[in-house]
């Protein structure tokens, strides 16, 4: 259900930006409320895991994601949208680490790779029908059964977790919730900034504010965990002296960045290109169907060879993903753009499998649910700056773009004329009443998309060669310290 939700929702974005009168801005928030929300509290969720035993708190998580789902079903407007997806979140917070959990107790070491692999490959099913499916539902139905659908797999799961899933009893923890305030209060306010910087100017007075307090909170943080005498803390910076630990946690964190590029993709070949939603479902498709294959493998190969293998493989194909894209947006040749889609399904789950394995199992043993915890964070964390870093690129550049634009054609445009434009240049109308030349403007809304396409690209095929460095990180730690290989 999660897994579906991440792949549904961006094909569906325009049609739900069209008929809610959504800002850009704001669409994206949709999106980013549900990560931010997740890499908040999936730490919180473990600890209530711990406490009142795992699948009591799975099967909490999947009712709240079930109820939120029925409120997005129904949302009538930006704000009980933005709220429905922020309860998604936190039943995803819930979700997360307990399945984690549950994998890791019931399945020896030399077999916990493989169960992960399929765990994901199971899960991949609704990823990888979820871009087809929102597209099919959004243009045939309503983009509420999106939503909607949500209640059904909640029932099914709840019924097989009681019948199937083993119940682990809950154990005293103690919850530190100042850390878990002054976590959640940073990450938020430093989304908070990159996220609404094009709009209120990113040296102004309220981005910089948000900054900066982002930072003491997360500084404060830091000073806490460091005077806390506590056995089992929120978040153990202990943990990432292992090197292992901290590159496997590096990698999930690039990858969720990267991941938010699916969302961009599911844009631009709407507005970008001008195909439906069912086509543009299918292109952001290909990029998912071939985790079904990809994860089990990663997990096999994982477990014979060790992570480096597959993580590396899976670096290297991102490297190539983001290149083609790039390319792309020079040459125009639409194939570029399919073989690096492709390829990017095939490269996500090549790192993602191995490196969950290899983090928990890098921990000592006491203290595996808490590296669950923090793994989950890493990757959410990502997935939110990912969000904000990429989404305040791609939007800021159409924005600057269509500044522009206004200005060339008409320095003092009537303010009935500017909004017309606007609407027209952002998808939400396709006719002018103001007697504009609706192509043409057009042409140069795709032309804007093309630019911001290729921005975001460029960055990550750089996150994607920091990642593959970063898979030589020990021998690299080895070489600085003199130690022999």
């Amino acid at each position: 259900m999660v897994f579906l939700d991440a792949s549904v929702l961006p094909v569906a974005l325009p049609t739900i930006q069209k008929e809610l009168g959504i800002s850009t801005l704001n669409l994206q928030w949709i999106v980013n409320i549900f990560f931010l929300a997740e890499a908040s509290f999936v730490i919180f969720g473990g600890k209530l895991g711990d406490i009142f035993g795992i699948r009591n708190i799975y099967i909490s998580g999947l009712l709240l994601f079930g109820l939120a789902s029925v409120l997005g079903g129904i949302a009538y407007s930006t704000t009980s949208l933005l709220v429905a997806r922020a309860l998604q979140g936190l039943g995803a917070a819930l979700i997360a680490p307990t399945v984690t959990a549950t994998i890791i107790a019931n399945f020896p070491a030399e077999k916990k790779g493989k169960a992960i692999g399929i765990s994901v490959a199971i899960a991949s099913l609704f990823l990888s029908f979820g871009p087809f499916f929102g597209g099919f539902v959004t243009e045939f139905f309503s983009w509420r059964w999106i939503f909607f659908v949500n209640i059904f797999i909640t029932l099914f799961g709840v019924i097989l977790s009681l019948l199937f899933v083993p119940h682990i009893a809950g154990r005293r923890v103690r919850i530190d919730l100042v850390s878990l305030f002054l976590f959640a209060g940073a990450l938020l306010l430093i989304t908070l900034s990159a996220m609404e910087g094009e709009r209120l100017g990113w040296f102004s007075i309220p981005i910089m504010s948000y900054f900066f307090v982002g930072v003491i909170f997360a500084g404060l943080f830091y000073l806490h965990y460091r005077s806390s005498k506590d056995k089992e803390p929120f978040f153990d910076f202990s943990l990432f002296k292992n090197t292992n630990f901290f590159i496997g946690n590096m990698h999930a964190f690039i990858v969720q960045v990267l991941f938010m590029n699916t969302v961009f993709w599911a844009i631009f070949f709407q507005l970008g290109l001008g195909f439906s939603p069912v086509i543009a479902g299918l292109l952001t498709f290909f990029s998912a169907v071939p985790v079904l294959i990809a994860a089990p493998v990663a997990g096999h190969l994982s477990d014979k060879y060790g992570a480096k293998l597959p993580v590396a493989l899976g670096f290297s194909g991102l490297i190539l993903t983001f290149f083609l894209i790039s390319l792309y947006t020079y040459v125009g040749y639409f194939p570029l753009v399919v073989a690096g889609v492709v390829v990017f399904g095939f490269c996500g789950s090549q790192i993602l499998t191995p490196t969950g394995a290899l983090v928990i199992s890098s921990a000592p043993v006491q203290k595996r649910g808490l590296a669950s915890g923090i793994y989950n964070t890493m990757r959410f964390s990502g997935a939110t700056l990912g969000m904000a870093v990429l989404g305040s690129i791609y939007t800021g550049t159409e924005l600057s773009h269509m500044k522009s634009y206004i200005v060339s054609i008409e320095p003092k445009l009537s303010s009935k004329k500017k909004t017309d434009l606007e609407k027209i240049y952002m998808g939400s109308e396709k006719t002018s009443s103001e007697g504009l030349d609706v192509e043409k403007i057009q042409k140069e809304a795709a032309k804007a998309s093309f630019i911001s396409l290729r921005r975001i690209s460029v960055l990550s095929f750089f996150l994607s060669a920091i990642g593959l460095l970063l898979v030589f990180g020990e021998r690299v730690k080895k070489k600085l310290l003199g130690a022999p290989l």
